[in-house]
């Protein structure tokens, strides 16, 4: 956000050039909005950290899966992939996404994005597929099934690549969801779908159960330590209620009050003390730049680990869905700069 900041406020350092330079008394300041790099820097940072952030909102909902942590990797190593080799960021970039990668890295992941009905692993090279194939065997191995129910997984993994029957209907990622359209799949035996509702039934983020102790916290405090179980569940139940029924539940909404009675009827709500609640989760307050520390495996390496198992360079990754959100005029400029 700092990053987009600076380059929306862009139109207005030009105009203090020019019209009222004599108001930048700071010369460190005043050379930096007239470096034209160092906007350019802020666009390639900025391509970085939005699929970054873009991540963070996804994998907290409730409905995310093990395929959208893989999605979320793929568009940030593609904004990394399409760094300029000239910008100084691209090789740090490279090695802290391997190093990260290679800490999260689990072969269901690579599995539930071939098995996501919209996605079917778009990409995937033949290298991708076959680790993807050989992680399904081995977890329906590992569920106690023998090696003949194990190569017809194998022959329905194919069919579903193909888009062969049952595996040709289509799906609206506005309206479908992977839980529901595997389970419209009833061609026996169902190997392949229980195999993929198993995988999209994995919870990917325990945001949901911190940000409810996090709430819980609050409620007890250091003053209210003997509230019994089911007293704090009454309590925290009253709070998500009104949050979700805010508009109405709440008599003053819509009404336009004065600081004076706006207080009062804080005062006498029964969320007013809620509504104030500043829910700090400090547990996901993490730096993803660490600065000198040993990455092994990941030292050496010029390209991203995804590059082994994902071809950057088809055209499917032209899609407005996977590039960054840079307004065309930026584009541009960058297409123009490294000509």
């Amino acid at each position: 956000m700092t990053a987009d900041s600076i380059l929306r406020a862009r139109p207005v350092f030009d105009w203090i050039l020019l019209e009222h330079n004599g108001i930048v008394t700071n010369s460190n300041v005043y050379l930096l909005i007239q470096d034209e790099e160092f906007f350019t820097n802020c666009r390639h940072i900025r391509s970085i950290w939005a699929p970054i952030k873009e991540c963070i909102n996804i994998l907290e909902a409730k409905s995310a899966s093990l395929a959208d942590c893989f999605v979320q990797m793929i568009k940030l190593a593609i904004a990394i992939f399409r760094l300029p080799s000239s910008n100084p960021f691209k090789a740090s970039a490279i090695q802290i996404f391997n190093h990260r990668y290679l800490e999260f890295q689990h072969p269901a992941y690579l599995l539930c994005y071939f098995l996501h009905p919209y996605y079917r692993g778009l990409g995937l090279n033949d290298e991708g597929f076959r680790n993807a194939a050989i992680t399904a065997t081995t977890l329906w191995q590992n569920l106690g099934y023998s090696e003949q129910e194990c190569r017809e997984l194998l022959t329905q993994f194919r069919k579903y690549d193909q888009k062969l029957k049952p595996y040709d209907l289509s799906y609206d990622k506005n309206m479908d969801t992977p839980e529901l359209w595997w389970s419209s799949i009833r061609s026996k035996p169902y190997y392949l779908r229980d195999l993929a509702l198993r995988l999209f039934c994995i919870a990917v983020s325990q945001a949901g159960c911190e940000r409810n102790f996090s709430v819980l916290k609050w409620i007890i405090g250091d003053r209210r330590t003997r509230l019994d179980v089911q007293k704090l569940e009454g309590i925290s139940k009253i709070r998500s209620y009104y949050l979700a029924s805010i508009k109405n539940e709440l008599s003053y909404y819509g009404k336009h009050l004065d600081e004076t009675e706006l207080r009062e009827v804080a005062n006498t709500s029964a969320v007013g003390e809620i509504i104030a609640l500043d829910d700090n989760d400090n547990d996901t307050n993490y730096l993803l730049l660490e600065e000198n520390q040993e990455r092994e495996g990941t030292q050496e390496r010029t390209t991203l680990i995804l590059e082994d198992i994902i071809d950057f360079t088809q055209p499917i990754f032209e899609n407005a869905e996977n590039v960054d959100n840079n307004t065309n005029e930026e584009i541009n400029i960058d297409r123009n700069q490294y000509r």
